[in-house]
């Protein structure tokens, strides 16, 4: 969960990141499936960093993605 109340949760079946707020309700998606910069293939697991970056284990693309909380691709590891 964010520091705002945030959930993401890693549609891994679907290649995206779902968000809801503190009670459960649907916000929004972000990302599609892919190979370029902000795509994910199979997405498992979320790690919120210290600094709010949420890093999404990209699994079938062998990389860890870096993601801002509005969705935006800020790094690529």
């Amino acid at each position: 969960m964010a520091d705002n109340g945030e959930i993401f949760v890693a549609d891994t079946i679907n290649n995206r990141i779902q968000v809801y707020d503190d009670s459960g309700s649907f916000i929004k998606t972000f990302s599609s499936q892919g190979s370029q910069e902000g795509q994910l293939f199979y997405p498992f697991g979320i790690h919120i960093d210290n600094d709010g970056t949420l890093l999404i284990c990209d699994t079938y693309n062998h990389r860890v993605q870096g993601f801002n909380q509005e969705g935006e691709v800020i790094s690529v590891r």
